[in-house]
């Protein structure tokens, strides 16, 4: 008999996705298409990889970007873990949020934000028209934080993450294919890049980034003493 054979996945690394109400998203366009206008922040243009606002978004006047804030905070403390905690809470969620737009054959480079735990995206438009052509691109690609070693000593073998010829491979990239309203929380330490963009309309999103802050002993109390056995 041929012992069984099987392949476990290691380092599991969390994508949460969530979904906006309906009435979220059209007040949130107008928000972001009237910050392009000069209303209410203006950013110098970037050659080829689209409109971008300042990080403020989350100070503009609108409410349901105040809405949008509250929900983040509210997701990573559903989706963050204190181990060291004893009672009360000991971290604070600073928001930042940053307005984009894409047009046809424009992309955006690999980036993230040392400084945050999570990063997300939360599409308003994505730019498709109601298409499923996927000639349009425009796909959030998401590296394996763990590049260049995994291709390193042979790059063109790859793990197999099922037994047998036909089974699923390695890839050091995964791709996405945006939709209206989609919300999604990365850990920040991941590059997010965003393909070249070939959509009948306009592409807009909101770039998020989450920083945790430590309160002060004052408001959490000291650490509570170990008993020795």
């Amino acid at each position: 008999m041929t012992p069984s054979l099987s392949v476990n996945p290691l380092f599991a690394t969390s994508l949460a996705v969530t979904t906006l109400a309906p009435d979220e998203v059209p007040v949130l366009h107008d928000a972001i298409t009237a910050a392009r206008l000069g209303e209410t922040v203006r950013a110098a243009p970037r050659p080829g990889q689209g409109w971008q606002s300042g990080d403020d978004m989350a100070r503009w006047r609108a409410p349901a970007v105040a809405a949008l804030s509250r929900r983040l905070v509210a997701l990573a403390g559903q989706l963050t873990a204190d181990v060291g905690a004893v009672g009360s809470p000991r971290y604070d969620w600073s928001v930042f949020l940053r307005g984009n737009i894409l047009r046809d054959g424009e992309s955006l480079t690999a980036r993230h934000r040392p400084d945050a735990f999570w990063g997300g995206l939360c599409f308003i438009a994505d730019g498709y028209g109601g298409s499923g052509d996927t000639a349009a691109g425009g796909e959030v690609e998401i590296e394996d934080p763990r590049l260049p070693a995994t291709l390193m000593e042979a790059p063109d073998l790859r793990l197999r993450l099922q037994p047998g010829r036909d089974g699923t491979t390695y890839r050091e990239t995964v791709r996405i294919r945006p939709a209206a309203g989609q919300l999604l929380l990365y850990p920040a330490w991941l590059r997010i890049a965003h393909r070249p963009f070939h959509g009948m309309v306009e592409r807009i999103w909101i770039t998020v980034d989450l920083v945790a802050h430590r309160r002060s002993v004052a408001e959490t109390g000291p650490a509570p003493r170990s008993i020795p056995a």
